[in-house]
């Protein structure tokens, strides 16, 4: 079952802890070394800030919280989040420290008085970088989600007596996350739209200017048709043609004619929309037949 599955996940955890603690120990490292886990799963956050002491207490908190998020209808994802509908509520639990002055090692002892003996037989040698100060845990852990907000022991309340308020926690941070998930939804809604309405008004003007083009093209022979005519017309007047000339000429201006726009019989129909341009290089184009 699914509380099964979550329960091997902890459990799972616990021990990939207790292996890299030992390992830590054993090659007196104090930080966590990524290459000791021994399972696939997502380093949870709170690992690095709670001591080795205080995890059996903090999976029982945690077994108690994914318990009622569970039966209230959520998912703990593999990463332990809780995922309430879309959004995903992150947290980190963080254990309390106590600042003391730092006891050197034997090994930190050893390397200052090399150090003293060095500066001693020349004036210059590198110093040992050795901590003032240690961090000592304390037990008082709080549980802090990734707006700052948090929940911590007291000398009164532990961590397992405000479980309520723990999980009310969570559901104000879903509810600040999911404002802004919906918020910046909305405003990537009204971004595409305003841009889906500029797109519709720059095809609406390209139509418009394309459409205004042809109807000036349309225009320009019409104009044309009719200085042909006034052509012809002083043509006969002077009697500068003959018949057939005439009639050639008066066809073709109704070849031009938008308004007629006849078929030519060896060029077809004219197509008035297309450009001055492009008509007269229809009108220069040749075509070789062997």
């Amino acid at each position: 079952s699914e509380r099964k599955r979550l329960h091997k996940k902890v459990v799972a955890y616990k021990e990939s802890i207790v292996v890299w603690h030992k390992r830590v120990k054993a090659s007196e490292r104090d930080y966590y070394d990524p290459r000791y886990r021994r399972n696939d799963l997502s380093q949870p956050k709170f690992i690095k800030d709670v001591s080795e002491e205080q995890l059996p207490r903090l999976y029982r908190i945690l077994d108690t919280l994914f318990t009622i998020f569970e039966k209230i209808g959520e998912r703990i994802t593999n990463d332990l989040r809780i995922q309430i509908g879309k959004d995903t509520v992150d947290f980190e639990v963080i254990e309390s420290t106590v600042k003391v002055n730092h006891e050197l090692t034997k090994e930190e002892a050893r390397q200052l008085v090399e150090y003293n003996d060095e500066v001693k037989r020349r004036s210059y040698a590198s110093k040992p970088n050795i901590r003032k100060y240690d961090y000592i845990p304390n037990g008082l852990l709080r549980i802090k989600v990734s707006n700052g907000e948090y929940i911590k022991d007291t000398k009164l309340n532990k961590l397992e007596d405000m479980i309520p308020e723990i999980v009310i926690l969570f559901y104000q941070r879903y509810f600040e996350i999911r404002t802004q998930r919906e918020d910046w939804e909305e405003t990537q809604r009204k971004r595409e739209e305003e841009k889906q309405k500029a797109r519709l008004l720059q095809e609406r003007i390209d139509q418009e200017k394309k459409k205004t083009r042809e109807f000036l093209n349309i225009l320009s022979d019409y104009k044309l048709a009719d200085e042909i005519r006034k052509f012809v017309d002083i043509m006969k007047e002077n009697d500068k043609a003959d018949q057939e000339t005439i009639t050639w000429m008066s066809r073709k201006a109704d070849w031009i004619d938008p308004t007629i726009s006849v078929e030519d019989e060896l060029l077809g129909k004219r197509e008035h929309h297309k450009t001055d341009d492009e008509k007269v290089k229809f009108l220069k184009e040749e075509k070789y037949y062997w």
